[in-house]
């Protein structure tokens, strides 16, 4: 207990901790993977039309001439 007191103290939390934890979600609530992987998917898609673009553009110029 004298531990859990300097704990307290040190870091002047003074709430009691329980023994028990109570659960704080699944690991996919925690680590939202699919957002992760929708923003690398959309992130792809805007890059290929960017580069659809410029290689039109480009293309274009180079047809002007």
């Amino acid at each position: 207990m004298s531990s859990l007191k300097m704990i307290v103290s040190r870091f002047g939390h003074h709430e009691m901790m329980s023994g028990r934890s109570e659960p704080k979600g699944s690991y996919f609530d925690l680590h939202p993977l699919a957002d992760v992987v929708r923003g690398l998917l959309y992130t792809s898609v805007l890059w290929g039309l960017l580069a659809m673009g410029v290689y039109s553009i480009y293309a274009i110029i180079l047809a002007a001439h």
